[in-house]
């Protein structure tokens, strides 16, 4: 289908994203709590100091960045893996090949996304900073334009090393684990391929895995793009303190570790998965049902 696939695939993950929104901020907001400190948060603090701070639209910061971060980021993903299967190595491929595929279409949706994601890490994670250390971003291009101002505009790609190594092993996982499961319940267990049931076993198969992968990638990458040296204007009062900074991914690994412990690589597993899994769920879901409108739509040319 080549560039269809990349539209279906994007307005997909933009419907699946703005349901999963609130638990994404939460993940976010969980990944950056009791930062350097080695505390772990509860459910009940994360949640509490979201509403307290923002209120129901709390849940929601950072929700323009989210449709913009998905056009980009699953448009382009979804655009090359299609055409490297189907134009380059072309047919069955096998699983190395969609490993492959997955890796190198995954890694350059991150590059294409990773202004927006920083954005998106930004608007999400401000509520968590005491009021004079906040970005207060009104929206994502505002976001884009004030980095530009503020701080350059290869401040757009801070974090982008992490935030490629998470697209590739997630698209690389996630593809390969729904495609190959999808073929084993249609070729072995003989299920009917458009059935919702198949599309549904599939993607829960494939946010499982895609959960396990993605967390300690999602801390190192939200921590990187959070962090700042002050915001441009920012006044503390006596008692708040200023966000985290690291110099690079390497500083922010060692720092975790010494200050925080291993298993801080998986601080906010159980909202990750909350919203990995569903968000997962729900855009190849969603892929299929659209993907068989467009079909309908828009009849394939004999």
């Amino acid at each position: 289908m080549g560039w269809e696939t990349g539209l279906i695939g994007a307005c997909a993950a933009i419907s699946a994203s703005c349901i999963t929104q609130p638990v994404d901020v939460l993940k976010a907001t969980f990944f950056l709590f009791g930062e350097g400190q080695g505390t772990k948060p509860t459910w009940k603090q994360v949640v509490g100091h979201i509403y307290k701070a923002g209120g129901v639209r709390g849940f929601y910061n950072g929700i323009s960045a989210t449709c913009l971060r998905q056009l980009l980021f699953s448009g382009g993903r979804f655009t090359i893996n299609d055409y490297l299967q189907s134009t380059v190595l072309k047919g069955d491929v096998g699983v190395l090949g969609k490993i492959l595929c997955g890796a190198t279409a995954g890694s350059l949706g991150a590059i294409l996304s990773c202004p927006a994601d920083l954005v998106l890490v930004r608007m999400q994670t401000d509520l968590k900073h005491a009021p004079g250390a906040r970005r207060n971003y009104k929206h994502v291009f505002d976001g884009l334009t004030r980095i530009v101002k503020e701080e350059g505009i290869t401040q757009w790609y801070r974090g982008v090393e992490a935030l490629v190594m998470r697209g590739m092993f997630v698209t690389a996982g996630q593809f390969t684990t729904y495609d190959t499961t999808k073929k084993f319940l249609v070729g072995r267990m003989k299920w009917n391929k458009d059935n919702v049931g198949t599309h549904l076993t599939a993607s829960t198969t494939a946010g499982t895995v895609s959960s396990m992968i993605v967390n300690p990638m999602d801390v190192i990458k939200s921590r990187m793009m959070a962090s700042q040296k002050a915001a441009a204007g920012a006044t503390l009062k006596p008692g708040e303190k200023a966000p985290m900074h690291y110099t690079g991914n390497v500083d922010c690994i060692l720092t975790l570790l010494r200050t925080e412990g291993p298993l801080a690589f998986y601080k906010g597993l159980t909202p990750c998965f909350c919203r990995q899994c569903p968000q997962v769920i729900l855009m190849w879901t969603i892929f299929e049902q659209y993907k068989k409108a467009y079909a309908y739509l828009v009849p394939p040319k004999k």
